[in-house]
């Protein structure tokens, strides 16, 4: 609800609120079910008729505090862990269509394409014919129906709420359309990253030994005819 007040400084602060030049002040007290309450206020200028409220400009009375800093040290966690996954993501299919179009030579330059065009590709070459294009087919289905490319757009293309008490709040502007305000936790931002990573995986192993491999230096490595090994 909007409840209109009176001019005067904001409490706790040096800041002069609402600023000169603003047609409308308000106090905004938002109660979602399954959201944090959230309260703000908000002033309004004479611009535009009408407002959109997922651009808005957010911030907090003087500066971000501790707990604002904590908040986007954790924020930016998740949203590098589902940036690092859709990374990969886009890698595997790149992969994989080289594999399964059989090029002379394995250069992304030839598959540079974004993520809906790489479904695209990979969806033509589902034509059944053997049984790893068998098992793209059903995983390929399996990432539209979790909405994979939406949940990574979704977090990659946002304009994030980076304030402590907010949850995991963004405004999100698809192409050819108005903003949207996207209210979720941390939690939705873990399981994600979760989904990505599994069909970053799933992708991967369907590319199985046509591809090179690398691995990192650990504690061991299995060797043919041995047991074990330990790295010397």
């Amino acid at each position: 609800m909007m409840d209109e007040a009176s001019t005067s400084p904001a409490a706790g602060t040096r800041e002069v609120w609402p600023p000169t030049g603003f047609s409308s002040y308000y106090v905004v007290t938002e109660r979602i079910d399954n959201h944090p309450e959230v309260i703000y206020d908000l002033v309004l200028p004479g611009t535009f008729s009408e407002i959109d409220m997922s651009t808005v400009r957010i911030g907090r009375h003087g500066g971000p505090n501790d707990a604002d800093l904590r908040f986007r040290t954790e924020l930016h966690q998740h949203i590098g862990a589902v940036a690092a996954a859709g990374g990969h993501v886009e890698m595997a299919m790149k992969r994989l269509l080289l594999v399964l179009t059989a090029p002379s030579k394995a250069r992304f330059s030839t598959v540079d394409e974004t993520w809906s065009g790489l479904h695209k590709k990979l969806m033509r070459q589902c034509d059944g014919s053997d049984g790893r294009r068998e098992k793209l087919a059903e995983l390929l289905k399996w990432g539209e129906e979790q909405g994979l490319k939406r949940r990574r757009d979704n977090v990659i293309h946002a304009d994030w709420w980076e304030y402590a008490g907010c949850g995991a709040r963004r405004s999100r502007f698809p192409r050819g359309s108005n903003g949207t305000t996207i209210l979720a936790s941390l939690a939705d931002l873990e399981e994600d990253a979760r989904l990505l990573g599994e069909y970053a995986d799933r992708l991967d192993r369907l590319i199985g030994k046509d591809w090179m491999m690398a691995r990192l230096p650990g504690p061991f490595r299995l060797r043919k005819n041995a047991t074990s090994s330990p790295l010397q």
